[in-house]
């Protein structure tokens, strides 16, 4: 389901269309409906990216709590 902008909070971790693994969201991107996100990969370097938010869905509500696979293959 794709999110809409007030759902959208710094800090939330999302996973989106085309992009794989989880994202934190930092920021609005200057492109219209854009969001900065970024990660720490698993060699440890930093990725910064940006994606429209119709791509993206919610995967934890920031406070860290990861759903399980199963409710991400639900969603």
């Amino acid at each position: 389901m794709a999110l809409k902008a007030a759902e959208i909070k710094h800090g939330i971790l999302v996973a989106a269309h085309g992009l794989p693994g989880q994202w934190e969201v930092l920021d609005k991107h200057p492109t219209r409906s854009h969001w900065w996100l970024h990660r720490w990969n698993a060699a440890g370097d930093w990725e910064t990216t940006y994606h429209h938010q119709d791509s993206m869905h919610r995967i934890a509500d920031g406070s860290r709590h990861e759903y399980e696979q199963m409710e991400l293959e639900a969603a």
